[in-house]
């Protein structure tokens, strides 16, 4: 960067940050990460420039349309100091060229245990008797007997329902996105889509105009998918949270969600991408298809609670010293690691233009996480004798760190969308490159997935069903990870373990069988329910009168906290679910 963008880097000034919802969790700290670097090399471009820009710094400016904490957000992301003002705007009036849009919450059928549907949503009143629980349960037996039915009443899946609404909508030429909050479940919608499309000659023909779109496929495949959603070519697109983004893909009318997305800013999100540009005039319409859960039936029961805001959770985004860690390893080589002074302090009292211009540049604790993150950090790379220390200048006044020479690329070291260091590809072993072989990864074009190394045992475990584009494949064999991974150990020398699978024609999917257990390292904060508590709420009757309600008091006991915990999942086996009734 020395040679090629410190111009572009000494001139830079604002930094636009578009859609800042989308950063949370590990992909949120990773990028946090990548921005305090940036800041860290246009300092030092700028201070070593002939015309620098002002004494400033960068100007960060963050756009979302659905976030629900916007400077709390926004100083998790971009690294500004604690006493720099952040200035919010909001606007009550959209400019958005958008028509009216209609929300609906959408129950699925009762099913008996055969999978028939009972053609009623509210499962029918008991009567009460006063026999015995025993005869109750014969009773009940009998009646369902003799009525031709036999099990207990169980409610349709909402994938299977988002699915048959999907095929429907493009039966009648709607074009409709459906939303799914996990990857098993997009392509759970998508094989029964086009199940429902194949089952009748009428429609068989749409079936090359329905699409699945999310994460994992190889950048090939998301390009074609995404240049036909442009091109109009698609009527009916399954996807994951990775389609929230703004893209104006334009013509949408419909937007299924199958189950609530987690919050009230991703439902919008999700919703926005129908009735967008000036091929869309008339209302969009967006529907909540839900699970059986409690809260989701809730919803229904009260789908004025949509939209409500409620309790929004606060953005997480976890710097912790593994991932900042790689990101130091990288800045060590961008520039030596300062620890409490920042990179300008490093270059001489001829470069530092006095104590006006440190106030406007952070420190290397600031930007990597803070002292105490710093320090740990520091301490595991430096033990792992992957820094070495650097004199800049004859000042003496601090150490530098920089990166040792043997290491090269630093920066293949790090996934920015996940904080683990292995990932596994899924290999297509009827695939003619591959010829059946396992025992690696013969060429890319047999890649169909990958997935991060702490799912890959829940998900692709040798004997496992998976689908992939509308299609059922068996998992024969993995590779053997590492003994012992961490963080700063080498990325890409893991990028050829691979979990082999070949196409079938099972009736059936499998289910992980797992045990979890939770130990607490560290608690931070901690809230005790009081015994009497109680919580007086206030209702308007009919007749205007307005009364008093107090809510019972909640379990004695009850604790909150939060902290930092291990948790450990081991899978032990899996078991075999019907596609009827996934039982």
């Amino acid at each position: 960067w020395k040679g090629l963008y410190c111009m572009l880097l000494a001139r830079l000034k604002y930094v636009v940050v578009d859609e800042l919802h989308m950063y949370e969790g590990a992909f949120g700290a990773h990028v946090s990460l990548v921005f305090s670097r940036l800041v860290r090399v246009a300092s030092i471009s700028n201070s070593t420039s002939s015309n620098p820009r002002d004494k400033q710094g960068l100007v960060f400016i963050g756009c979302s349309a659905t976030i629900g904490h916007p400077e709390e957000h926004f100083r998790l992301i971009c690294p500004v100091a604690t006493d720099d003002p952040v200035c919010v705007f909001t606007s009550d009036s959209d400019g958005s060229p958008c028509a009216s849009k209609h929300f609906f919450v959408w129950n699925p059928p009762l099913l008996d245990s055969v999978g028939n549907n009972t053609g009623k949503i509210i499962a029918p009143l008991q009567k009460k008797n006063t026999f015995s629980p025993s005869m109750k349960w014969k009773k009940e037996s009998q009646n369902w007997s003799s009525s031709g039915k036999t099990g207990i009443i169980k409610r349709s899946h909402a994938a299977d329902e988002s699915a048959r609404l999907l095929a429907h909508a493009v039966a009648n030429g709607i074009r409709c996105i459906a939303f799914c909050k996990t990857r098993m479940l997009a392509e759970w919608v998508f094989e029964r889509s086009l199940s429902i499309l194949k089952s009748d000659q009428t429609t068989t023909r749409l079936v090359n105009r329905v699409d699945i779109y999310r994460g994992g496929y190889s950048s090939s495949v998301r390009r074609r998918i995404e240049s036909n959603m442009f091109k109009g070519e698609l009527i009916g697109i399954v996807g994951t949270s990775a389609l929230e983004l703004g893209i104006d893909i334009g013509g949408i009318d419909l937007t299924l969600h199958c189950g609530y997305p987690g919050s009230v800013a991703s439902l919008t999100q999700q919703a926005g991408r129908a009735g967008r540009g000036a091929v869309t005039t008339g209302p969009s319409f967006a529907i909540m298809v839900c699970f059986s859960s409690p809260a989701e039936q809730h919803i229904w029961k009260h789908p004025k609670t949509l939209l409500g805001r409620g309790l929004d959770a606060p953005p997480s985004i976890p710097i912790t010293q593994s991932i900042a860690a790689s990101h130091m390893l990288c800045a060590s080589g961008e520039f030596p690691l300062c620890g409490s002074h920042s990179a300008v302090e490093a270059l001489g009292s001829e470069h530092s233009d006095g104590l006006e211009l440190s106030r406007h540049n952070l420190s290397d604790h600031d930007l990597f996480g803070g002292s105490e993150v710093y320090n740990e950090a520091f301490e595991n790379i430096l033990h792992r004798c992957q820094v070495c220390q650097e004199t800049i200048h004859d000042l003496g006044r601090f150490k530098t760190f920089s990166i040792h020479p043997s290491i090269k690329k630093p920066f293949s070291r790090i996934s920015l969308r996940s904080i683990e260091p292995i990932s596994y590809s899924i290999v297509d072993l009827s695939h003619a490159k591959q010829d059946g072989r396992n025992d690696g990864i013969h060429d890319k074009a047999a890649v169909m997935d990958s997935i991060p190394y702490s799912r890959v045992f829940y998900h692709c475990f040798p004997g496992a069903i998976i689908m992939h584009r509308g299609r059922r494949y068996k998992i024969h064999s993995m590779n053997s990870p590492p003994l012992l991974a961490s963080s700063t150990s080498c990325f890409y020398n893991c990028s050829d373990l691979g979990a082999f699978a070949k196409p079938t024609t099972a009736q059936y999917s499998t289910r992980a069988l797992s045990l979890t257990s939770i130990t607490v390292v560290k608690q931070l904060n901690r809230v005790e329910i009081d015994k009497n508590h109680k919580e007086c709420t206030k209702e308007l009757s009919s007749k205007g009168d307005v009364t008093n309600k107090f809510v019972p008091p909640l379990t004695d006991g009850t604790i909150g906290g939060s902290g930092v915990v291990t948790v450990k999942r081991t899978v032990h086996g899996y078991k075999k679910l019907s596609l009827v009734n996934r039982l």
